[in-house]
């Protein structure tokens, strides 16, 4: 997605100083989009606040991070990449860097969240997915909210080609229900794009229920926008 983009250094900056001030300008406003954005017919969690934080979203592509120059950045949290299903034989795979991540995030003070890449095509794998997450991040103190990603479905090479919007959106409520069950806070990742008027999800049917993460870029740069 756009929000997992690295763009090149600006001159005078260093690689992870220029990923650093992309990632948050792209993630400036997630805490907000978390807190803030729950379905209006959902009990708010007695341990949220209304403020804002700092996060990035991180996963293998950003190669081994130095998680105590992150975290001196003045970013409070990572939302970070577990693993994915494969997007044609739909095989469930860890993030190679995921473990890594999530331990050294957490040892440089930062809060945790987490995402998973899906490419189910049955309730049935949705639930294998939100188990198989649930049980990985079983070690871990996980408090931001734990997220569905499904992404380039559009592709007539992706396994998910043949899905209409309404059985997308009926597996990803089936992944979000069953993180939930396992005591996690659910929330549906998707871009601006795709969920306004509803255009390929029913986010009329997610947002009463589950928090959502907006992927959008920032009209300005970070600390700008």
């Amino acid at each position: 997605s756009a929000m997992k983009a690295v763009r090149a250094s600006p001159v005078g900056m260093s690689r992870l100083q220029a990923w650093l001030a992309t990632s948050i300008a792209a993630l400036a406003l997630l805490a907000a989009v978390i807190f803030l954005l729950g379905g209006e017919n959902k009990t708010q969690n007695p341990n949220e606040v209304e403020m804002t934080t700092y996060g990035i979203d991180v996963a293998r592509y950003q190669g081994t991070i130095d998680w105590q120059e992150v975290a001196a950045s003045g970013v409070d949290f990572a939302m970070v990449r577990l693993g994915y299903r494969g997007l044609t034989d739909g095989v469930i795979a860890e993030d190679p860097n995921a473990r890594y991540n999530l331990q050294e995030a957490e040892k440089a003070g930062l809060s945790l969240g987490a995402y998973f890449f899906s490419t189910a095509i049955t309730r049935e794998e949705a639930i294998e997915e939100a188990n198989w997450v649930a049980d990985f991040l079983a070690p871990y103190p996980i408090t931001y909210p734990v997220a569905y990603n499904c992404e380039g479905f559009g592709d007539p090479e992706n396994r998910q080609y043949p899905l209409s919007k309404q059985e997308r959106t009926d597996i990803a409520l089936a992944f979000l229900k069953q993180i939930e069950k396992r005591g996690y806070e659910a929330m549906f990742y998707a871009s601006k794009n795709e969920m306004e008027d509803d255009a390929l999800w029913q986010v009329s049917r997610i947002e009463g229920e589950y928090k959502v993460w907006v992927a959008q870029y920032p009209e300005l740069p970070y600390p700008e926008t």
